[in-house]
């Protein structure tokens, strides 16, 4: 998964991929390792930011030889058949606060049941390729 880091360069924070477990999302968050005390939150609403979340990142490792951290969160797409779900990604360190809100569209996730199997759900996911070498992709469709 880390294996690209040498040619990885987010400029401050970054979500590097999403997958898709049963009902469960997985993220993974790149952040420069600006100062040792930090937060990464993602940021989310199921109603278009009627209302919103805060879920806090996991740290999981610094990363050798490169002046970054990994972070990682898991969000539960339990409810109804339809979802969705928009969020950013906050990254407080110091006294600055950074944002990967996906180019000001934010992320969004849309969990559907499918009409060939009721059990499926499809999720897509926007992303804009802004960095080849990362596991972002622009869309990214799963049935589970």
């Amino acid at each position: 998964m880390h294996s690209n880091i040498k040619h990885f360069r987010p400029e401050i924070v970054c979500l590097e991929s999403l997958e898709l477990k049963r009902r469960t999302l997985h993220g993974t968050v790149y952040c420069k390792n600006v100062a040792f005390e930090k937060q990464v939150l993602l940021v989310g609403s199921w109603d278009l930011w009627q209302t919103r979340f805060e879920i806090e990142c996991d740290y999981v490792m610094s990363v050798r030889g490169q002046p970054y951290d990994i972070f990682s969160f898991e969000i539960l797409l339990d409810g109804p058949d339809d979802l969705k779900l928009d969020f950013c990604l906050k990254y407080s360190v110091g006294n600055e606060i950074y944002w990967d809100n996906n180019e000001s569209d934010n992320y969004q996730i849309d969990l559907y049941q499918t009409e060939r199997k009721k059990k499926s759900r499809s999720v897509f996911v926007e992303k804009p390729t802004l960095m080849p070498r990362l596991e972002c992709r622009r869309s990214m469709t799963s049935m589970l």
